[in-house]
């Protein structure tokens, strides 16, 4: 049905006025023969649906019949098409300023000769550097109009947005092509430094070889980057300009959602991030980055970690914040890159007259990309405690493969000691347990009774290792109290050397191991990398160990 205006048109209006009718019945009903039983469905002949993160101004030209409709679609809205009829040659034409892009080359939406004019399944607009920017074109059928009308919906490749503060600056780079700076850069999209809006980009033709590359301000360019990978959160690293440090970012992808679905979404982050809920001001440092001071976080604050000095282990160091007048005083540092939990011992300020320490629950979480480094006080109590029932006293300390220990504690008879490790970043963390003279290194993972410690002749001590709720109690008994005679055989080797191992068996794959899940319909559901698995057999007199360490899993 076609409706002529009342008055003359405005210059830019559509004139006539196309709407398109179609009956719906059931012809298995007996009441569509006797009654005019049947649904009348009104649709526009065409309709403009705008999916991309900005408001769109379109342009649609019918060729066949001389009209044009100019109008303006909401981010998100759908505009109907009055001006168009189906069947003829339009044209559409698409303008985004408020993403920088004022030309556009136009496409093919709708044609009468499919030889001739072949319907173009992307549009390409223009920034004012000349940048070209593909936006793609999904047709569909308007629902219950007996496939006569479309819906065109205009959508970005990719959509990349800015989560990080830094100004940063993207380039594609395909197979047989060098790297191109990407189109609307530089239109308030986090180059200025802060979180700006979404960036639209595209590659310039469908390649698996297609990559990105990222960049901080005018800095170096980091390592190629694909964007296809759906559902991946990885860390990007990108060379600082001192040379000597790494800016850290992750990157997630992730498809949109509901009617976005066609767009992919890459968001980048802070690769690191600390969330202070431990009720107190504290500060944090880097160590070995010298030329940066030490931050402030606040209770209930954060703090984004983008720069940090180039080394095997990402590390942190923690001080009470308002110490008063000198230096504070720091905590051991602990690794940041490995998700677990640890405890640290954070010393108190000087003013607060008691000397102590205050202990800290560090819960080191992966959300998508980033990594979340969250301290908490604890407040349910230290993580190993060490009982002595022994009639000896005895000095325990954190072992260390070079140099002398941080501190050593002493542990007299018939008392108990609450302990945290000093060296939270250690790889092997073990307990040396000394009695007179004698030492012996305990693991605190290995539950039940080990080998007793003999510090003279006839004389040991009985050492075991038990679970206590969230806690590990090392106990400390003498060897009489668990059924030990002096013509015990056990108590004849005990001066003797410590227990050898006759076989020691490692396997390391420092490479790592990827794991690939296919379902029947040939789709991967699922892909997992390990990185460093080590798996150690140790074969001894007294106990058998095997130990398997993945040091990271994505």
């Amino acid at each position: 049905l076609s409706c002529a205006p009342v008055a003359a048109a405005a210059p830019g209006a559509a004139g006539v006025f196309h709407v398109h009718f179609n009956a719906l019945s059931d012809a298995r009903s007996p009441a569509l023969y006797k009654y005019p039983f049947m649904r009348l469905v009104m649709a526009p002949p065409l309709e403009i649906e705008n999916l991309l993160p900005y408001p769109v101004h379109a342009c649609v030209i019918d060729r066949s019949a001389g009209r044009k409709w100019v109008g303006t679609v909401a981010r998100g809205g759908v505009a109907p098409v009055h001006a168009v009829q189906p069947g003829h040659l339009v044209l559409l034409t698409l303008r985004i300023p408020d993403a920088g892009f004022e030309t556009c080359e136009g496409a093919i939406i709708e044609t009468s000769d499919e030889d001739e004019f072949p319907v173009d399944e992307a549009v390409a607009v223009a920034d004012a550097r000349g940048a070209r920017l593909a936006l793609r074109l999904h047709r569909m059928d308007i629902p219950q109009t007996g496939g006569r009308c479309r819906r065109i919906s205009v959508f970005a490749p990719y959509v990349l947005v800015n989560r990080t503060g830094l100004p940063l600056n993207y380039s594609s780079k395909g197979l047989l092509k060098g790297v191109a700076a990407v189109a609307g850069q530089g239109h308030g999209h986090g180059q200025g430094g802060g979180r700006g809006g979404p960036l639209m980009f595209s590659f310039g033709g469908y390649d698996l070889k297609n990559r990105a590359l990222v960049r901080v301000g005018d800095g170096e360019w980091s390592r190629p980057l694909s964007f296809d990978a759906l559902g991946s959160a990885a860390e990007c690293t990108i060379p600082a300009a001192d040379g000597l440090s790494d800016v850290h970012l992750g990157v997630a992808i992730e498809p949109g959602r509901g009617r976005y679905s066609h767009t992919r979404v890459v968001a980048f982050t802070a690769r690191y991030v600390v969330s202070n809920l431990a009720g107190i001001a504290l500060q944090c440092r880097v160590p070995g980055q010298t030329a940066a001071a030490p931050a402030t976080v606040a209770a209930g604050a954060r703090l984004e970690l983008h720069t940090l000095p180039r080394s095997r282990r990402r590390l942190l160091a923690v001080a009470c914040a308002g110490g008063g007048p000198g230096a504070p005083a720091w905590s051991e540092p602990l690794s940041i890159d490995e998700v677990a939990r640890v405890h640290l011992r954070v010393p108190l300020p000087r003013d607060a007259g008691n000397g102590g320490e205050m202990l800290l629950r560090v819960d080191v979480v992966l959300e998508g990309a980033s990594l979340f480094v969250v301290l908490q006080r604890e407040e349910r109590g230290w993580p190993y405690r060490i009982e002595n029932r022994a009639a000896e006293d005895a000095v325990v300390w954190q072992h260390v493969d070079r140099g002398e220990p941080l501190r050593r504690y002493a542990v007299p008879a018939g008392r108990d000691l609450d302990y945290a490790w000093d060296q939270p970043t250690a790889e092997a963390k073990q307990l040396v347990v000394s009695v007179r003279g004698a030492t012996r290194r305990v693991s605190l993972l290995e539950i039940g009774e080990q080998q007793p410690l003999a510090y003279a002749a006839n004389a040991a001590v009985g050492i075991e290792v038990a679970a206590d709720g969230a806690r590990q109690v090392l106990r400390l008994a003498p060897v009489a109290a668990r059924g030990l005679r002096a013509s015990d055989d056990r108590l004849d080797a005990l001066d003797a050397a410590p227990e050898r191992t006759s076989l020691v068996v490692r396997l390391a794959l420092e490479g790592g191991i990827g794991v690939s899940l296919i379902s029947r319909h040939v789709r991967e559901i699922l892909f997992a990398t390990l990185s460093d698995v080590e798996v150690r057999w140790t074969d001894a007199a007294t106990s058998q160990t095997l130990r398997v360490a993945v040091r990271w899993l994505q």
